[in-house]
């Protein structure tokens, strides 16, 4: 925090943390590394869902 109290972190990075127990399972080992050529439908479909998410921001 600066003197003012405000947060000098750039606001996206509590989101980041926040996140960070919806992908734990991704995180765990074990699990097998990302592969691209395995796995590159997968991921794209992924994001094309977050894509279609609407945003909770105001």
């Amino acid at each position: 925090m600066s003197e003012s109290g405000e947060w000098d972190d750039p606001a996206g990075k509590l989101a980041l943390l926040y996140d960070l127990p919806r992908i734990a399972e991704l995180l765990r080992p074990g699990l097998q590394a990302f592969a691209p050529d395995r796995d590159r439908a997968e991921f794209e479909r992924y994001v094309s869902e977050l894509e279609r998410e609407p945003s909770a921001g105001p």
